[in-house]
């Protein structure tokens, strides 16, 4: 994710109670968690590829799945 270090994700998982590694890759469940938690970067990724999303307001649960 861009600009999003595992570091930051390691970080937010473990204050979240999300079970995650010390090494490794996150799993798919992890990464949608830490999209839903952070809306605005989930936004700039969505515009980024090209999905027509709005400033405000909810996103639906099914673009979270597609953007990682």
């Amino acid at each position: 994710m861009k600009n999003t270090t595992p570091s930051d994700i390691r970080t937010w998982a473990k204050a979240n109670g999300v079970a995650v590694g010390n090494r490794g890759r996150f799993s798919h469940e992890v990464q949608v968690a830490y999209l839903k938690a952070h809306p605005a970067l989930a936004r700039q990724i969505a515009q980024e590829k090209g999905f027509k999303v709005g400033v405000r307001g909810r996103m639906a649960s099914a673009l979270f799945e597609s953007l990682v």
